[in-house]
């Protein structure tokens, strides 16, 4: 078992808004932390230790192979069993619970989860029977069903119900299907356990983890600086109207002739999004394009596939310091209070890095730990390459920027106001590096890189203990799987892909913040290499699957706090919003909200 409530973090952002444009209630927000990595129980320490028994009779037994299971065997008309959490309270939550009814019958017989629980007249449960799945509530006493959906229950049949609580909205994941999403304020907190009615049943995996918070990434708004400002403000708006409480927006160049440069246009949209629209604010400061931030002269590497970008080895930490508070300094006095920075992006792709060099079609690069005999970077022997020493040189400039940005958002905005984020590392198949004469950094060597450990690396400063959340990117691009029995655990895999090499090589320091994600309206669903539509409905359940498999077992010890996805609108294949533009593409008057887009309705908050 582990069991840890010390590890907190606050809401930065109290959101309560009308959300009529898709039919949502207000969600009641509150400001308690919520828990990171609060509970986790499979039972092989072959005890309940954190567990209180109120009633039945539990006992940790043997399961299938070598297996233990929590068991209630109690039996009978009228009788009951419960174990309860040893925490006394959770505000919000999500839950996560394996279980296996043994002789569950019609007539009343139920497996039983409850949460905000104070006692037996007061708190919530979910109610399991062989064909349905019931959120009831007691309150004073009295029994009230709130919600109720179809579902079909086998005994001897591992099931997982999911349960996600914050402020007054409720959903359940019933076999990683949404069955339910409802709103009730009648209990704001409280403890957390299991039981039966009239049944037997196995319990095991059970998690209680943090509430993973929802926005949206619109980097490219800051390309819309030639636009009318109030087409970026119809953007803004229609996040707002759309349910959306966070969203990433970017800062990629300015100029240092007489061209104004995107800096006002990027301030404009931070200050109407925070002040007129009440939304929290992310802001990605990119380093390849500014040129304040490089000694004068500097030129950027010349590319044929790829777009001209500085190289982050010529990058002068002082002055992107200067910069840095400047840019900040013009908020602070606005009253544009951001809640992160991310610093750089994807910097471990060509694209974003000048560093890293353009080959040949066909003939990409792949840097990376492992296997010397396959494409990429052995170790070993090419440390010393000189291409290999300035991407190196890059990194560690880019680790003097985190460090600084860390510095100066402390020095503008007060002590631990604005969180810090490393740049989202990219997460790209290697057949398309190297099929598109690229250049790459698995992430792993990437982020490894930057904490100083790697075994050739002697004296180097750990940047990512100079940062409060590890930033990554995850697009799971293999052939989307959806078929309900099995595209979970596809997405889920997808994600253990990207992650378990990370965690291997820089351990967990930190949080994790995924800056971006996303799922393709036209992608390869049947694995020919074809390109098929998804609908909208697919894609919605694409989403889901995504947001519970950050719970899932395989992810312990890992904290995630925020994930955006990529983008709202203005991206044919990913946005979620989809604009009235009959004459211009950057108008955005008028939309609507894709069915994909209703992500938000299960994540209010």
């Amino acid at each position: 078992m582990t069991h840890s409530t010390t590890a907190r973090y606050a809401l930065v952002l109290i959101v309560t808004m009308a959300l009529s444009a898709i039919g949502l209630q207000p969600a009641q927000i509150d400001t308690a932390a919520a828990q990171t990595a609060a509970f986790s129980d499979g039972f092989q320490d072959d005890n309940d230790a954190g567990w209180t028994r109120d009633s039945g009779t539990w006992d940790v037994v043997a399961g299938t192979g070598d297996n233990l299971v929590y068991e209630q065997s109690a039996t009978g008309s009228g009788v009951g069993g419960t174990s309860m959490i040893d925490d006394p309270t959770w505000t919000p939550f999500h839950l996560s619970v394996q279980v296996k009814p043994l002789d569950l019958e019609a007539g009343g017989d139920a497996v039983r989860v409850l949460f905000r629980y104070t006692n037996l007249d007061n708190h919530y449960v979910v109610y399991l029977t062989p064909t349905s799945v019931q959120l009831r509530k007691r309150a004073g006493g009295n029994l009230t069903t709130i919600a109720q959906a179809p579902v079909s229950i086998t005994n001897g049949a591992d099931h997982w119900i999911d349960v996600e609580g914050r402020g007054d909205h409720f959903t359940i994941h019933v076999d990683k299907t949404l069955k339910i999403s409802v709103h009730d304020g009648t209990h704001a907190s409280g403890g957390i356990g299991l039981g039966t009615w009239q049944t037997a049943a196995h319990f095991d995996n059970v998690r209680v983890t943090n509430v993973v918070r929802m926005g949206v990434a619109q980097s490219n708004l800051g390309w819309w600086d030639n636009r009318p400002i109030e087409a970026q403000h119809d953007v803004l708006a229609a996040m707002d109207d759309s349910g959306i409480n966070r969203v990433r927006l970017a800062f990629a160049r300015d100029f240092r002739d007489e061209r104004e440069g995107q800096w006002p246009a990027v301030k404009d949209q931070v200050c109407h999004a925070v002040n007129e629209e009440d939304l929290d604010v992310t802001l990605v400061i990119g380093l390849g394009g500014n040129e304040f931030y490089y000694p004068d002269g500097t030129a950027k590497a010349v590319r044929t596939n790829f777009a001209d970008v500085f190289r982050i080895s010529d990058l002068n930490p002082a002055l992107f310091e200067t910069a840095l508070r400047g840019y900040l300094t013009e908020l602070e006095s606005a009253g544009c209070a951001i809640s992160a920075l991310i610093i750089g992006n994807e910097l471990n792709w060509i694209g974003f890095n000048g560093d890293l060099p353009e080959f040949d079609p066909t003939q990409g690069k792949i840097y990376r730990n492992d296997d010397p005999a396959t494409t990429g970077v052995n170790e070993e022997t090419e440390w010393s390459d000189p291409a290999y020493e300035q991407i190196r040189v890059g990194i560690d400039k880019w680790g003097q920027a985190i460090s600084r940005a860390s510095q100066v958002a402390d020095e503008v905005f007060g002590q631990n106001v604005v969180k810090v984020v490393t740049g989202g590392f990219a997460d790209i198949p290697h057949g398309h590096v190297e099929n598109k004469g690229a250049s790459y950094l698995d992430p792993e060597l990437f982020l490894q890189l930057l904490q100083g450990t790697h075994p050739n690396q002697s004296g180097s400063p750990d940047y990512i203990a100079n940062a409060d959340l590890i930033g990554t990117h995850v697009y799971p691009y293999r052939p989307y799987d959806l078929d309900l029995g099995t595209g979970y655990s596809t997405i889920r895999d997808h994600i253990v892909d990207v992650m378990d090499p990370v965690v291997d090589k820089i351990g967990t320091p930190k949080a994790f913040w995924i800056d971006e994600f996303g799922f393709r309206n036209k992608h390869d669903v049947d694995g020919d290499g074809d390109a098929e539509i998804v609908t909208e409905t697919q894609r919605l359940q694409l989403f889901r699957w995504f947001m519970l498999a950050l719970h899932d077992q395989e992810f312990e010890g890992i904290d995630w706090r925020n994930v955006y996805v990529y983008n709202f609108v203005q991206n044919e294949a990913l946005s979620i919003y989809e604009c009235v533009t009959p004459t211009d593409e950057y108008q955005c008057e008028t939309g609507t909200l894709l069915r994909s887009g209703e992500i938000f309705r299960d994540h209010p908050y």
